[in-house]
């Protein structure tokens, strides 16, 4: 019979693992009592390490500071779109600290939730920069600064341009360039997004407006050099009028035709220049118009009555007879119609444009 003794099993069973995870549970309830307990003694409604817009708050009691927030510098932000920068407000996008509700959140911070809980004593020690709470956006002033702002970087595409040599007629262009729009909803959602979470700037958003490509101008620069190959005629009141190439070498121009340009995504096409059709109608007009004459009446010259070499009045009555002068209509071109006939002409590739007229009455 051997004598040797079997070694005896201290933690029999499960029990090592118990103790084990007894000692820990005791570790995390001591180390998370003892943060309660520092957070309940520290002085002052609000955390050390806790501050807001740059502002210490840490100890201060609620009220102080709700006074402190009160008397903040309004955030502000700075939006930037390529070259251009602009700085708004946290007033003039709409916001106004609210001072009670943020101070409530700095009361907050730091005692409540499982982050404190779990930091312990350290959660004493953490420095917390907050963002204040805001009352609800003045919707209007919030718009009425992205529109401001957006109205100064708005531009609409330029379409391209014609210069014709009245001499030579040769047509030359002017290359066009896309243009740009302020998405205005998604800026006034980011501008409110920045504010709220403490950013100092941002992109301001934007979509591109196409503009047609180079091939499309030069292709309506074709276009006006067969339109100037030949004269325009007007008629107007019975009569025809020749326009010389030469003349209507800077009515001519691109305009927009209102249509999807495919890839491009803007439509062009010949057409005029509205000022320098409106003085072309103008100065036609100008030749063509004429008066009316109201009726009227010629009498005699001399009147019956007398002065005598005394001085003395005398009247006597004389034969003398009034004639009637008749009235005559006159002719207006109408010069608003005969602008537009004359720019749908240009556009349908036409030489021949009427003027309508009207008749004017006599009074």
């Amino acid at each position: 019979r051997s004598n040797r003794r079997e070694p005896r099993n201290r933690w029999p069973g499960n029990r090592r693992p118990t103790v084990w995870l007894i000692a820990a549970s005791l570790a995390l309830l001591v180390w998370v009592l003892s943060g309660s307990v520092l957070r309940a003694l520290a002085p002052g409604d609000v955390l050390p390490g806790t501050s807001m817009g740059g502002i210490e708050l840490g100890g201060q009691t609620r009220e102080r500071a709700a006074s402190l927030i009160d008397g903040m510098e309004p955030h502000e932000v700075e939006l930037s779109r390529g070259q251009r920068s602009f700085t708004v407000r946290a007033p003039q996008a709409g916001l106004t600290i609210d001072s009670e509700s943020s101070a409530e959140l700095a009361t907050s911070a730091g005692r409540s939730g499982f982050g404190p809980l779990l930091a312990g004593p350290l959660s004493l020690f953490q420095n917390r920069e907050l963002e204040p709470e805001y009352e609800p956006v003045d919707s209007k002033r919030l718009n009425r600064t992205v529109d401001r702002i957006a109205d100064r970087i708005d531009r609409e595409p330029f379409v391209g341009a014609l210069a014709v040599d009245p001499a030579t007629l040769e047509v030359t262009t002017e290359q066009p360039e896309a243009g740009v729009g302020v998405r205005r909803g998604l800026a006034a959602r980011n501008l409110l997004a920045a504010f709220r979470a403490g950013r100092g700037s941002m992109e301001i958003p934007v979509r591109r407006r196409p503009a047609p490509s180079p091939a499309e101008v030069e292709s309506v620069a074709r276009e006006a050099e067969r339109n100037l190959q030949e004269p325009h005629l007007i008629r107007s009141a019975g009569a025809e009028t020749v326009v010389a190439p030469e003349r209507m070498a800077g009515v001519l121009a691109i305009e927009s035709s209102g249509e999807s340009g495919g890839a491009s995504g803007s439509g062009i096409r010949l057409g005029v220049d509205g000022d320098e059709v409106a003085a072309l109608v103008s100065r036609f007009a100008g030749n063509r118009d004429r008066p009316a004459q109201d009726a009227g009446l010629d009498t005699p010259a001399q009147p019956p009555v007398t002065l005598s070499e005394q001085g003395d009045l005398g009247w006597s009555p004389k034969p003398g007879v009034a004639t009637v002068r008749g009235s005559r209509s006159g002719r207006r071109v109408l010069q608003a119609q005969a602008v537009e006939a004359t720019a749908v002409a240009v556009r349908n590739g036409e030489h021949r444009v009427r003027f309508r007229t009207e008749r004017v009455q006599p009074d």
